[in-house]
């Protein structure tokens, strides 16, 4: 496939492929735009060419087979349009019922139209090549800027772009990711460590055998780790987690161990009585889940936040105090499982790479329970005092060791290592 550096589109109609399939909240809106910022560039590209643009997207695992509203793209259509500035044609009938066919058929250059939830058709995730054959006659072209989604060989993605020969091509997100992978691949700099994120063990079983020659460290996050922690013998509750893929689990630690691979799992996790943003949450040892509980990631917690706390100061204080804490602050992005809004604690803003480099007794400064004027409740602005102690007291109190584990004591399991 080519690049859509130094090519025109004007006047021609683009099937384009993205990964649109973005957290949500209760009320269907959009928590984090990441991945559709990050496709951002290659229709910025398509629209300045003059090109109509059938954007394909799948949302969530549909089961059912057909059209389920809790799983519609109408939300992403609607938030598309403040991105691209400009209206989004979008219609929640499915190919064959002759709406979407005629709305590509009458795009016009310039204009915008999104289809709904491409694995509503059972056969996509089949790799179908019928339904590819349907998608394929929409338009003129065919691009993939659907990283995220690109190693799965499904109709809008591989199956299609046999019906587009010499007219097939990456975005820019994909032009991007491929070329930093090869660099990686062909002359890494080392020490190499990976991070594996994702649901599945399954999906990955070819990413992790080819790593295997090439890393010294691997990181395993996600929903995928609950698999090798129940492979280790850790209790997981009601997580996430692939029971006949366990020996797979297994064989790959056992083979990591021979290569000299040094492997890594999260040391503890956030765990909740159930998946909503009601749940009750506590954190416990990746390995000692509770029956009837289960793991998820914790909300997100990034710039817009900061933004809100900080009404109120005059800009270049804002600034000034955004900087501060973006440096005494752990970033969190999804990592392949499931995440609800759930509750933050008060030291959300704790880097916990400080903890793996201080050297500072476990006991030095107050306790992480008793109330601080760095801590910011949610809804409250921040005091001047509070943000200028904030990065003292996390360094005093926060920068611990991890605790030792459920695994760390187990010497049958070869040499497994835990990052905090």
């Amino acid at each position: 496939m080519k690049s859509i550096k130094d090519i025109n589109f004007a006047g021609r109609k683009v099937l384009l492929r993205v990964d649109f399939n973005v957290p949500m909240n209760d009320q269907k809106q959009i928590t984090d735009d990441t991945r559709m910022r990050e496709s951002m560039p290659t229709i910025e590209k398509l629209l300045k060419d003059g090109a109509a643009i059938i954007i394909m997207a799948h949302f969530g695992r549909p089961k059912k087979g057909g059209f389920e509203p809790e799983l519609t793209l109408e939300p992403v259509a609607k938030y598309l349009e403040t991105l691209v500035k400009r209206p989004v044609k979008f219609t929640q009938e499915l190919l064959g019922s002759g709406k979407p066919e005629q709305m590509a058929k009458e795009l016009k250059s310039g204009e915008v139209m999104l289809l709904e939830n491409i694995r509503f058709y059972p056969e996509e995730t089949k790799g179908g090549e019928d339904l590819a054959r349907q998608l394929a006659a929409l338009g003129d072209c065919y691009i993939n800027d659907a990283f995220g989604a690109a190693h799965r060989e499904h109709s809008s993605t591989a199956v299609i772009a046999r019906f587009f020969p010499n007219d097939k091509y990456f975005g820019f997100l994909m032009e991007n990711e491929v070329r930093n992978l090869e660099k990686l691949m062909q002359n890494p700099p080392r020490p190499f460590t990976a991070i594996i994120g994702g649901s599945k063990v399954s999906s990955k079983i070819g990413i992790l055998e080819n790593l295997l020659d090439k890393v010294d460290n691997m990181i395993i996050i996600g929903g995928m780790r609950y698999t090798f922690t129940k492979a280790l013998g850790g209790k997981i509750g009601n997580s996430i987690c692939e029971d006949d893929k366990l020996d797979l689990a297994r064989e790959l630690m056992r083979r990591m161990d021979a290569k000299g691979v040094k492997y890594y799992l999260p040391v503890d996790s956030v765990i909740g009585d159930k998946f909503g943003n009601d749940a009750n949450t506590k954190i416990v040892p990746s390995g000692e889940v509770p029956d009837g509980w289960e793991s998820c990631d914790r909300r997100a917690f990034g710039a817009r936040d900061l933004r809100q706390r900080h009404q109120g100061h005059r800009p270049e204080r804002r600034r000034e105090l955004q900087e501060r804490l973006l440096r005494g602050r752990r970033w969190r992005r999804q990592r392949g499982c499931r995440q609800a809004d759930a509750p933050r604690r008060p030291d959300e803003l704790c880097l916990h790479r400080w903890r793996r480099h201080a050297r500072i007794p476990r006991r030095q400064g107050p306790p992480r329970h008793q109330s601080h004027p760095g801590l910011i409740p949610n809804g409250e602005k921040p005091s001047k005092a509070g943000l200028q102690a904030l990065p003292f007291f996390i360094l005093k109190s926060l920068c611990r060791p991890p605790p030792m584990t459920w695994a760390n004591h187990r010497s049958d399991i070869g040499e497994t290592y835990y990052h905090p």
